[in-house]
């Protein structure tokens, strides 16, 4: 991972005792401004401290698209900031999404900063908002204002790993991936398209990361992996364990739905003999015979084995009818 973004050496404490954010800037590295695609050269250089956004029940990773309900007053403050600053904005998960006003330590030191794509103002005084994950980020500072609460943080995505073996994983997470979308219901097609380039490793893990049906406690552990090809190899084995699962789901369903088609055309032909029966003049006294056989089997004492292989022969003796 590259070492974090240098603060300026001359800090100026404002009247609040901390860094003024007009002189702090967190500058992405020359040699990454090009693989951080998702960074535009606009934001190359970045404030060191930007509104921060709790979140309840989402862990976002980097690359996503992803849209946002925004209730809570000071959240729906700091989303009014970002709107009036960069559009950029520090959302990181709550260890308690039950927790309606979390101090510093009840969030998760590790984000991402987003952008602001759109954001609708609804008649309840709720914001929804549409963001764009741009990169994995490290909260280093909470500091609480009056209306809302900022973030101090280092840019914190992994280098790309380019190397024989992260490639081969990342191309065996990819086909996975294409399975595990296909057996999967809750997960629409376009997600694929999402993923890209299926040889970029670290859009590859953050995508893949961010549409796994897991655990939130799951997720935000995939989101502080650092090291690209470790998240790639935890990856694989949650597709592997979610694959089989999803197969076994297929097979479940396969038989039920066999046996439900079994019933309804034995009910079927049931109904068809019984119409006939009624055609020809039958009373239906073989009914009666066979409620008489099986009440006599019932009460008769024999054993398991021979008194359910009786059974099955009035039960067939009863299907075939008299003809």
């Amino acid at each position: 991972m590259s070492s974090s973004p240098k603060k300026p050496e001359r800090k100026k404490p404002d009247s609040a005792g901390g860094v003024r954010p007009r002189r702090s800037r967190a500058v992405l590295p020359r040699s990454r401004r090009k693989r951080a695609s998702s960074i535009d050269e606009a934001d190359a250089v970045i404030p060191v401290e930007l509104p921060l956004l709790p979140l309840r029940d989402v862990v976002l990773f980097p690359g996503m698209i992803v849209p946002l309900l925004v209730g809570r007053e000071a959240s729906v403050v700091a989303v009014e900031r970002a709107v009036a600053g960069r559009k950029l904005l520090l959302v990181t998960a709550q260890k308690d999404p039950q927790d309606s006003d979390p101090d510093p330590e009840d969030l998760h030191s590790i984000g991402v900063l987003v952008r602001l794509l759109q954001v609708l103002r609804l008649p309840d005084g709720t914001v929804k908002v549409l963001v764009e994950g741009l990169s994995r980020m490290r909260l280093e500072k909470v500091v609480k204002r009056a209306d809302h609460a900022r973030g101090r943080f280092v840019l914190a995505e992994p280098d790309a790993d380019e190397s024989s073996g992260t490639l081969a994983l990342t191309r065996s997470v990819s086909r996975r991936f294409l399975d595990y979308v296909r057996l999967n219901k809750r997960i629409p097609d376009e997600v694929l398209a999402a993923v890209g380039d299926p040889d970029d490793a670290r859009r590859v893990a953050n995508i893949v990361a961010g549409h796994l049906l897991i655990p939130l406690a799951a997720r935000q552990s995939l989101l502080e992996t650092e090291d690209v090809a470790d998240r790639l190899r935890r990856i694989s084995r949650v597709l592997s364990e979610e694959l089989e699962i999803l197969r076994l789901e297929k097979k479940i369903e396969g038989e039920v739905k066999n046996q439900v088609v079994k019933g309804q055309k034995e009910f079927y032909l049931q109904e068809q003999l019984k119409a006939i029966r009624k055609e020809l003049g039958e009373s239906g006294s073989d009914d009666h015979d066979t409620d008489e056989l099986r009440e006599a089997v019932e009460k008769s004492g024999m054993p398991a084995e021979p008194r359910k292989k009786a059974l099955h022969e009035i039960e067939r003796l009863g299907r075939m009818g008299s003809m």
